[in-house]
């Protein structure tokens, strides 16, 4: 199953901490300390995911959220801040979240009003806490009172089920399977699901499944050197090297060839320091 990466934060910062929780929707938790020397310089890419992050720095806190990039799109980090956030598994949407996620697409917004726990009480805690695995601690209390008391999806189970039964076959497929296919394994119409999934999520069935398979390029590219474009490309589900390239640029802004370069001159892989 895909693991939901944005290597732009971990290329600006010297550590990148993490906790992988892989339950309640939650993939992980992370901070860092960015210090690239550009205010602008982090990149958002495709992850089919949606993250909520706080900026321990400001004077006052404020809790922000990230919505579904659909391509490569600049969002703002300050040299020195100190960020705290956590990553949703993809295609998972928070309960707060439903009803704005068109709102959030390709951006970051300030949702410190959209419930008590997000507030600026919260964020004070957070930035008053010594450590990653202090503020981790913290927050998983903190989501674990949200989710238990937090609004109903306005989304009917059956469609719930729907999607994530949809969601669930994409990720165990890497992204390389066919909309035909969820046709046939939940025995309705592409018409229908790529309605499921505009309302819940804001794309469709199918953008999912491209962003599912560029995330398979990118951990590919990762964590081996080795492989040819050729081969990352074909096992990544692309008709050719040319479609990969193409796809890869929209949604990373760059060339696979200058990422991999990034990747290297970075020491990417040391920079994550894992609880």
């Amino acid at each position: 199953m895909i693991h939901p990466i944005q290597p732009y934060l971990a290329f600006g910062s010297r550590h990148y901490h993490k906790r992988i929780i892989n339950s309640m929707g939650i993939a992980h938790l992370f901070e860092y300390c960015y210090n690239s020397e550009q205010e602008a310089d982090y990149l958002g890419i495709p992850d089919g995911s949606f993250d909520i992050f706080w900026d321990l720095t400001e004077p006052r806190p404020a809790a922000f959220g990230a919505g579904i990039f659909t391509h490569s799109n600049k969002c703002i980090r300050r040299k020195g801040h100190r960020y705290f956030g956590v990553r949703f598994m993809p295609g998972i949407v928070p309960d707060f979240y439903i009803g704005i996620t068109d709102a959030m697409m390709n951006t970051e917004i300030d949702i410190s009003s959209l419930d008590s726990t997000l507030s600026y009480a919260a964020a004070e805690s957070l930035s008053s806490l010594h450590s990653f695995s202090e503020r981790a601690d913290f927050f998983l209390v903190l989501y674990t009172d949200l989710i238990s008391h937090g609004p109903h999806e306005n989304v009917s189970i059956c469609k719930r089920n729907i999607y994530h039964e949809c969601i669930s076959y994409i990720l165990n497929s890497r992204g390389l399977c066919q909309i035909s296919e969820l046709c046939e394994q939940s025995g309705y119409s592409e018409r229908y699901i790529n309605t499921i999934f505009k309302n819940i999520i804001g794309i469709s069935a199918k953008k999912f499944c491209m962003f599912s398979r560029f995330q398979n390029a990118i951990d590919m590219l990762n964590h081996n050197n080795t492989l040819s474009f050729t081969e990352i490309a074909l096992r990544s589900g692309y008709y050719d090297q040319a479609q990969f390239i193409h796809d890869f640029r929209n949604c990373a802004g760059m060339t696979p060839s200058a990422y991999r370069k990034k990747i290297i001159s970075s020491n990417y892989v040391d920079k994550f320091v894992l609880e």
